[in-house]
C-alpha cells in the first residue's frame, strides 16, 4: 500500500485502516503523514503499531488492575494504546505516556483529552523513562529499541517487566519481555 490520505479514503475506509492489522507509518524523518505531499524515503520515526503486537505486549506484561504502567511512544496510534487499553484497565492515575516529539505528543493529547482519558503524559526521550512516576510494574515500549536502556530497569518494582521489540542487524527484531528480580 502506497501513501494514502484521509481524504482520499472516507470515514468507512479509515476506520476499516484503522482496525486492520498493519502498522501504518505516521511520520518519516520527522514529516508527519498528513504533512507529506509526495512519496517520501527517509527513516521511518514513527508509526501505528499492529494492533495484534499490541494485544501480545499487554498478555507478556500480565498487569492488573492497580498496576503502575509507564508506556514509552504516547502518540503512535494517537494514543490508542495509552487510552483504549492501559487507562481503561488500570486507571488514568496509574498511566504514565512519555513520547519524544512535542507535536505528536500534543495530537495524542487532544485524541486522550477527547476520550475523556488523563494519563500522566510526558513530552521527552524515552530512553530515559520516566522517574518521578516509578516504581512501575511494567516498561512497555511498542517502538523499537536498540538496547535496553538501564534507566528503564532501575524504574521498575521488583516484580516489574519490560516489553518492547528490539531491532537488530538486516531489519531483523524481536519481541523481548524482560522481568526484574530481586536477590536476597
Amino acid at each position: 500500500m502506497g501513501p494514502v490520505s484521509r481524504s482520499d479514503l472516507g470515514e468507512e475506509g479509515r476506520l476499516h485502516l484503522a482496525y486492520a492489522d498493519k502498522t501504518l507509518v505516521t511520520q518519516i524523518d520527522g514529516l508527519g503523514a498528513a504533512s507529506a505531499t509526495t512519496p517520501q524515503t527517509d527513516w521511518l520515526t514513527s508509526s501505528a503499531t499492529l494492533l495484534t503486537l499490541v494485544v501480545r505486549m499487554l498478555e507478556l506484561a500480565d498487569i492488573d488492575p492497580g498496576d503502575r504502567v509507564l508506556e514509552i511512544g504516547t502518540g503512535t496510534g494517537t494514543g490508542y494504546f495509552t487510552a483504549l487499553l492501559l487507562c481503561h484497565r488500570l486507571g488514568d492515575k496509574n498511566v504514565t505516556s512519555i513520547e519524544y516529539d512535542p507535536d505528536v505528543a500534543a495530537q495524542a493529547a487532544a485524541h486522550l483529552d477527547a476520550a475523556g482519558y488523563a494519563p500522566r503524559l510526558v513530552v521527552g526521550d524515552g530512553l530515559q523513562g520516566h522517574s518521578e512516576g516509578a516504581e512501575y510494574s511494567a516498561v512497555i515500549a511498542p517502538c523499537a529499541a536498540r538496547t535496553i536502556p538501564p534507566s528503564c530497569l532501575w524504574q521498575l518494582s521488583d516484580a516489574g517487566m519490560i516489553i518492547t521489540t528490539l531491532s537488530g542487524w538486516l531489519l531483523a527484531s524481536g519481541l523481548v519481555r524482560l522481568a526484574s528480580c530481586v536477590l536476597s
